[in-house]
């Protein structure tokens, strides 16, 4: 049953009069008629008299009224949440992290902004590797995520470059190497690190590690760990040296320092993404604030 069908109905039945209904729906009045015979035949029964006072309800056409008209607010209601829901003022977005977005400046700010502009909106972040929110971006659990090294064969992809974040050595404040603001590969060879495990973590751990093999240089692992929080409180606990990216001065301990290291200028690429056809509404929302200050702190320095 078409909605018009309904709408004609309720026109008609409101106003009282066909001709008032036909001219408040700009169709005419024959056509009316016709629309509003069709609809009481798929029913079986008359939904309208005609008297000398006017167009009245029957009695099965005022147990029908009040359910047409329902269904129609419903619609009506449906399209405006869908066209709040495109101007992206209501409905939720589920956005995938890891741990250089969480602390990156541009992604904080922006997650920030986006409830103070839309408070209407359920905004939810979901803890994941590149390589899961990829998979969750493709099964629709989230509508777009912050990952690093995007996969430039990723056609189905659209992204955002947000900045780079370059490795570099932490250490406590009181180690002897913390003097030097530079280091050289040579500096560091007989030390022992607290090593990033590379199962979850391979795409970051495989680029720093190619560039430490080709510099003739094998970090030497004290222990492996699955999480930079825990790896920052073994280097404080002296257990070793540590990798991590430029990006962790944001949320590191007084007591933690961050040196270079001269022949390891090797970085992440870190992008917002999110599949191709669903890049309007609240997710255009986001991207835009992104946009907004990714130039402003392209690079974690």
């Amino acid at each position: 049953m078409s909605l018009h069908k309904l709408r004609y109905f309720v026109a008609v039945a409101e106003n009282q009069s066909f001709s008032r209904a036909a001219a408040t729906l700009h169709v005419a009045q024959s056509a009316l008629s016709r629309h509003i015979a069709e609809l009481e035949q798929a029913i079986g029964a008359p939904l309208l008299e005609r008297s000398a006072n006017g167009v009245h309800m029957t009695p099965v056409g005022r147990v029908f009224f009040d359910d047409a008209r329902d269904a129609l607010a419903q619609v009506e209601n449906a399209f405006g949440q869908a066209r709040l829901a495109a101007a992206g003022s209501v409905g939720s977005l589920t956005i995938g992290v890891n741990e250089l977005s969480v602390r990156h400046p541009t992604i904080v700010w922006a997650l920030a902004e986006f409830v103070r502009l839309h408070p209407a909106v359920l905004l939810k972040t979901t803890m994941m590797t590149s390589i899961e929110q990829f998979r969750a971006l493709r099964n629709h659990q989230i509508e777009a995520g912050v990952v690093i090294e995007r996969p430039a064969a990723m056609n189905e992809l659209d992204h955002l470059s947000i900045g780079r974040d370059d490795f570099v050595l932490a250490m406590p404040k009181d180690h002897p190497l913390a003097v030097r603001q530079t280091l050289s590969v040579a500096d560091i060879m007989d030390e022992l690190f607290v090593a990033i495990s590379a199962e979850r973590h391979w795409l970051s751990q495989s680029k720093l590690l190619t560039r430490c093999h080709a510099c003739g240089f094998t970090p030497r692992p004290a222990v492996h760990v699955d999480s930079e929080r825990l790896q920052i409180a073994l280097i404080r606990e002296g257990i070793g040296l540590g990798f991590v990216n430029m990006s962790a001065c944001y949320t590191l301990p007084a007591d933690i320092v961050l040196r270079r290291v001269d022949e390891l200028q090797v970085a992440l690429d870190l992008d917002l993404v999110w599949m191709r056809q669903n890049g309007g509404g609240l997710v255009g929302a986001f991207r835009n604030l992104v946009a907004s200050r990714a130039g402003e702190t392209a690079e974690v320095a």
